[in-house]
């Protein structure tokens, strides 16, 4: 039985969809007076955190900006963790939930910490929350795999602009249920203010699901679809990551690139206000740095 809280949020999250698909108004905003960029830049592997805004070269939609104000450590964190427990991964639970832990209390006092689990419904079973923090492990196993919905659910949230945003989604990538489509995550990513990051789960071999399974024993996403949620991480400045390991170290790895970033702040000059602006973000440096920044946003 679904408990009316969880029937509240798929409809709610359905009609959000809807609404979404039909209204080109941006989650991710700015204002005629500022936009605020999150960008790592590395050296090689190493983070370079020594830049000012004078290092800095902004263009928005082709136009040169003039960066105001460059941000790192001071900035407190909103951090949202999307654990998979749907059936699909059921052979990968306790370790998945054993490593939600260690990555919990990987965050800062001043951080927030959100957790939420992918099944036939997308659950809350942190709200947000000072870290550290601690939650009880929710029943897995038995259902089927709405992951488009959590990441749709993760990414809208109307943003803070004294804080950074993190989604790190742990998954194997497999949906059958979800009201949202990758295309409609795609879209999304394209509009929100957070960095999401994929963590790509492989399942290891082992039985065949518990007694009782209910998931669909065929996971209807295309081949297509890892792709446009690949690319709708790499649209917010984040990315994809595959690995066969322990994933706290993934986290930690994540977390420190996102960390030893900056928020990269500048006022629109000599672009229209409105629709889709395309950003390159670029830093001088005795040698190529690596730059990574969101692809573009929604003016209005």
């Amino acid at each position: 039985m679904i408990s009316p809280a969880r029937r509240g949020w798929s409809v709610g999250l359905a009609v959000a969809g809807l609404l979404l698909a039909q209204d080109t108004r941006p989650v991710f905003r700015s204002s005629v007076t500022a936009v605020a960029v999150n960008v790592s830049v590395r050296d090689g592997n190493v983070p370079v955190t020594t830049l000012g805004p004078d290092d800095f070269t902004v263009r928005d939609n082709g136009v040169a900006q003039t960066v105001l104000e460059v941000q790192r450590e001071a900035v407190p964190f909103d951090v949202t963790l999307i654990v998979d427990v749907s059936g699909s991964t059921h052979r990968a639970h306790d370790v998945q939930w054993r490593d939600t832990q260690g990555m919990a209390a990987l965050l800062r006092p001043t951080d927030t910490i959100r957790i939420l689990t992918i099944g036939t419904l997308v659950d809350e079973v942190l709200p947000p929350h000072a870290a550290p923090a601690t939650v009880a492990p929710p029943t897995v196993g038995r259902e089927n795999s709405a992951v488009y919905d959590a990441l749709a659910a993760a990414l809208l949230r109307h943003p803070d602009p004294g804080r950074r945003r993190l989604v790190v989604a742990m998954t194997d990538g497999g949906d059958n249920v979800s009201v949202v489509s990758a295309e409609t995550v795609a879209m999304i990513a394209k509009q929100t203010d957070a960095v999401l990051q994929l963590i790509l789960i492989p399942i290891p071999a082992g039985p065949p699901p518990p007694a009782g399974f209910q998931g669909a024993p065929t996971f209807m996403h295309r081949p297509a679809d890892l792709g446009l949620l690949s690319a709708a991480a790499l649209a917010t400045g984040g990315g994809s990551r595959a690995f066969a390991g322990d994933p706290v170290p993934e986290f930690q790895a994540v977390f420190d690139q996102f960390r030893q970033g900056y928020v990269v702040r500048y006022s629109p000059s000599g672009v229209a206000p409105t629709g889709w602006h395309v950003l390159q973000v670029d830093v001088h440096g005795p040698r190529p740095y690596t730059v990574q920044a969101r692809s573009g946003y929604f003016g209005g």
